[in-house]
């Protein structure tokens, strides 16, 4: 997400020599100069919550309803499907 941000699209700019070579030291992002990211990283975070706040503790599937305690720990679900699958 953060390269779609016009402070670091222009720190990314700033920081690239003649040669290609990126210096980190030029690609300090100031934030101050583009309060249209700050209000959009705003934007991200107030939707986050207020997802997390609503969100569905079920989603349907081709007719089949999977319930959710709490948010899906994707790592995990992969370990138990592998170890199912190893099972088998």
């Amino acid at each position: 997400m953060n390269h779609e941000f016009h402070s670091w699209k222009q720190a990314y700019r700033d920081d690239m020599s003649q040669n290609g070579y990126h210096d980190k030291r030029k690609s300090v992002v100031n934030f101050d100069t583009f309060p249209e990211d700050i209000k959009a990283v705003g934007d991200v975070v107030r939707a986050y919550k207020e997802t997390k706040r609503i969100a569905p503790r079920y989603e349907v599937i081709n007719g089949v309803t999977f319930y959710y305690e709490n948010m899906v720990n994707v790592r995990e679900a992969d370990l138990r499907i592998g170890k199912i699958l190893q099972s088998m």
